[in-house]
This record gives structure tokens, sequence and C-alpha cells, in this order.
């Protein structure tokens, strides 16, 4: 993998369906409140 610069950058995962619906930037709670569909961040340094 490449970047285009040093410095740091976030890796975002993000869900699809079957029919490519994507998962919302907007997180949402259930109404228990004990689930979300918050999108998982990995945090990288690309070293100087």
């Amino acid at each position: 993998m490449s970047f285009p610069a040093k410095g740091y950058y976030e890796v975002w995962a993000r869900a699809a369906d079957d029919q490519g619906t994507m998962q919302p930037f907007e997180i949402m709670w259930n109404p228990r409140r004990d689930r979300n569909n918050s999108m998982h961040r990995i945090a990288l340094t690309v070293p100087t």
C-alpha cells in the first residue's frame, strides 16, 4: 500500500449488503442502546 505523503491517516471499515447499500455515516443506536452501527476506524502513521 502506498500513501501520497507521510503523516497520520485513518482507514474506515464500512459494511455493505448484497445489494450494495452502504452503512450510513450517522451513528444510530437501537432502542435498548446496547448496539449501534458505528464504523470501525484504524489509525495509521506513515513514518517520516
